[in-house]
């Protein structure tokens, strides 16, 4: 029997099976991620009880990156982002965000560009233990990103204060290296093919990620050409950004599960975020595509919000998404629930090039996640690599990410002077 045959009778065997007559949501386990979540802070905060410094300042740095990436829902032919340093008496800590893509006006100033973050002026002054519940009372206030951005760089001081590495602090016991994954934005099949042999002599060999469209016979196309550079034993991943159905209806899905079906047989192992969808829905449709397993990204967002919004049996993998979990805190408890349940983890990307490549790496680590995808990108910028110093996260020559040495916070060393040169433009904010 050839693949295709194969796989078509796994999936179709999958969706002659009866519907579970069972509460498909009664599997949720007693413990609650919020709670634990709650004391969790409340841990890191007493941890620094002793500690005086007070924030005295946030500095934006602006990058350029000059990359296409192709989605399903626009193209980015450029993007900006901003490093963010936090500062408290000796110490620091760094955040990154993704600010804008396809700017009429990219050398906008960055003061501009940040003004969505000008708030972070609310914690000058502030102990780290304050503005850590600051930001826990600011959910109504503040966007989930921003929030996210301040807690990193806030857990960062935390740990350098404390001497004690953040994933000591969140309490993640994972140490064991991951895999690392090359995603390919590209909808033309030559392009596909080549940056499938540029992940291979990468070594990033065991897992791939391509970016999917929602057209049946372009996505077919795509992963046929993955497929063939990578070879039977890797592990795909397409991510279709909801493709197949940009808005949440009670329409049946059984198309979608037929499109989904056909990519399965083409070589597709899992697939990320294939269309909006209720609950109820996601549970149906990993019950009709059988072995493909589903991987929900949205319903995650943010962390806190999560718990109303997934069960256990809406995949078989779930996505803690850079620049969109809301809080690292969150995400700690969220991820151990999820796990509870038997299921998978993987880290993605938020197309980073920055300090918070190695943040996500190693929270995928000490998560113990399936794969990370946020990497280090110096193809697209390589600001980075020119002024870095050190950083606790290296790539092994297999292709993983593993921890190099337990490092105070995240571990980042930053040459600032250098990153002040190499930066487009600055902004401070500081008492």
């Amino acid at each position: 029997m050839n693949r295709r045959a194969f796989w078509r009778q796994a999936a179709l065997g999958a969706t002659a099976l009866s519907m579970p007559t069972t509460d498909l949501f009664a599997q949720e386990p007693s413990a609650n991620s919020g709670d634990e979540a709650v004391a969790l802070r409340k841990r890191i905060v007493e941890a620094l009880a002793d500690s005086n410094a007070t924030i005295s300042g946030v500095d934006f740095f602006g990058v350029h990156v000059d990359a296409e990436r192709r989605f399903s829902y626009t193209v980015q032919e450029h993007r900006q982002h901003a490093f963010i340093q936090l500062r408290a008496g000796a110490h620091v800590g760094w955040a990154e965000a993704n600010l804008g893509y396809n700017n009429e006006h990219p050398n906008v100033s960055v003061e501009k560009r940040v003004w969505r973050m000008h708030w972070f002026a609310e914690l000058l002054g502030m102990t780290l233990a304050e503005a850590l519940e600051h930001l826990e009372t600011s959910r109504e206030k503040h966007d989930y990103r921003q929030l996210e951005y301040a807690e990193m760089a806030l857990l960062d001081l935390a740990g350098r204060a404390l001497d004690r590495s953040c994933l000591e602090l969140l309490e993640l016991s994972g140490r064991n290296p991951i895999p690392g994954v090359y995603c390919i934005l590209s909808d033309q099949v030559d392009v596909v093919a080549k940056k499938a042999a540029n992940a291979q002599e990468q070594n990033l060999r065991s897992h791939l990620k391509v970016k999917l469209y929602g057209d049946r016979e372009t996505d077919l196309a795509v992963v046929r050409a993955a497929r063939k550079v990578i070879g039977s034993d890797a592990y795909l991943i397409g991510d279709v950004n909801f493709g197949y159905r940009r808005t949440q209806t009670d329409e049946s899905i059984d198309k979608i599960a037929g499109s989904l079906i056909r990519l399965r047989e083409a070589g597709l192992d899992g697939c990320e975020d294939p269309a909006a969808m209720s609950q109820s829905q996601w549970v149906r449709l990993q019950h009709l595509v059988g072995t493909l397993d589903l991987v929900p990204d949205a319903p995650l967002r943010p962390a806190w919000k999560a718990a109303d919004q997934i069960s256990a049996e809406m995949g078989r993998v779930f996505n803690m998404h850079p620049a969109c979990m809301g809080s690292l805190i969150e995400l700690a408890t969220l991820g151990r629930r999820i796990q509870s349940w038997g299921k998978r983890l993987m880290v993605g990307d938020s197309s980073l090039v920055g300090p918070a490549c190695s943040t996500w790496q190693q929270l995928a680590i000490g998560l113990q996640a399936d794969w990370v995808e946020a990497i280090e990108k110096p193809q697209e910028n390589d600001v980075l690599q020119q002024c870095l110093l050190d950083q606790c996260t290296i790539r092994t020559d297999s292709g993983r990410f593993a921890l190099k040495e337990a490092s105070p916070g995240f571990g980042m060393q930053i040459d600032e002077g250098r990153l002040r040169q190499l930066a487009y433009d600055t902004y401070s904010i500081s008492t």
